[in-house]
Parts: C-alpha cells; structure tokens; sequence
C-alpha cells in the first residue's frame, strides 16, 4: 500500500473510532456510503460497533431488533460482574424486554411472545429481600396477566395498540430512555481506550 493511501486509511479509521464512540451516526454513515471503504480493513473494536449499534437501534426505535442489544447487553453484564450498576442496566433492560414481547404481539406472533414472557419475566424473582421479592414477583404477575389478555384477544390487542400503546412509551419515556443508554455507553467506553482524535484533543487543551 502507497504511503499516501496508509495516512488516507489512517484518518479514516481515526474518523470512524471517533464517529462511533460518540454517536455521530452521520460520519459512520458517511464512511459506509463510501464504495471504497469497508469497515473490516480498518481494524476497530467490535466493541465500538456493539455500542453504536445499541444506541442507534434504540434513537430509531427498531423494536424488533431488541432481543441483540438484550443479549448484548447481558453478555456485558455476566463478563464483567459490577462494572454496570444493577438498578441502571435494569432501567434500559427491563423496557427494551418489554418492548420486544409488544413488538411480537402487534404483528400477532403469539407463540414467540410467550416465549419471551417466559424468559424475559420469569414469576420466581432472585431478589433474596423477602418485601422486596413480593412486590417484584406482584410487578411481574401483573405485567404477564397484561400480556395474556393481549395474547387470548386479538380485540384487545388491535384496542391497546391503537389507544394506549403509544401513550404509554411516549417521546418523554424514550428520551428518558436514552439518557440511561447514554450513561452505560458512558461507563463501558471509560473502561476502553480513548480514540486517537480525542487524545489530540486532550493534548491541545493540557497545552
């Protein structure tokens, strides 16, 4: 490779290292619809491209595609015990679960949304607090009592989807939402190395 095309590569990489660490979706997109480019050659952590791509799916409300940034999410969370507060990637996981079992019961695939319910809600809560363990074995009948009726009548359904549905994951819960996404982000990248724009940032202000 010419020297000329190795610094072009170079500053391509350093610009998708930067767009995708902070959610500049119009760079990552700018990079993609390049013909020339192909994400593989320049050799950024798959990492960086998890994080972007939970954070887009959830900007963009893509609800079927929930259950990757589900598993992701736990995946994280089993490796690397701690590093996320319990109670934070609740308030991102316990929605996006959620979100998943509607999206099954809006394009009526019933059989997989009590699957999910199953899994994602299971009766029997961990929580060794016995008050605590109630009222959240009480949250979680109830929400799968909810569910039920959705799934037993397609009336319901239509009724709920058309009338309550969006009040209820209105703009204000999605914004809020993405700030809790936007604080995990936050954590795991203060655990990965800062990009190379970054540091000349970094260096330009400590000089």
């Amino acid at each position: 490779m010419a020297v000329k095309d190795q610094i072009l590569l170079g500053m391509k990489k350093a610009l998708l290292e930067y767009g995708l660490r902070h959610q500049l979706d119009f760079l990552v997109k700018s990079l993609a619809l390049n013909q020339n480019s192909k994400f593989s050659q320049y050799n950024v952590a798959q990492i960086h491209f998890e994080l972007f791509h939970m954070y887009l799916m959830i900007k963009n409300r893509e609800f079927k595609r929930f259950d990757s940034i589900i598993l992701f999410l736990n995946e994280i969370n089993s490796k690397n015990t701690g590093l996320i507060p319990d109670t934070l990637i609740q308030r991102v996981l316990g929605p996006l679960k959620a979100l998943k079992i509607y999206e099954c019961l809006r394009i009526n695939d019933l059989r997989k949304a009590c699957i999910l319910i199953k899994e994602y809600f299971p009766i029997d809560s961990k929580e060794t607090n016995a008050k605590k363990k109630s009222d959240m074995e009480l949250k979680i009948l109830k929400k799968r009592t909810h569910w039920n009726e959705l799934i037993l009548s397609k009336n319901q359904r239509d009724k709920y989807f058309k009338n309550e549905f969006n009040v209820q994951y209105d703009n204000k819960f999605f914004a809020f939402l993405m700030i809790k996404t936007n604080e995990i982000i936050k954590i795991i990248n203060s655990y990965l190395p800062p990009t190379t724009i970054d540091q000349v940032r970094n260096f330009a202000v400590l000089n």
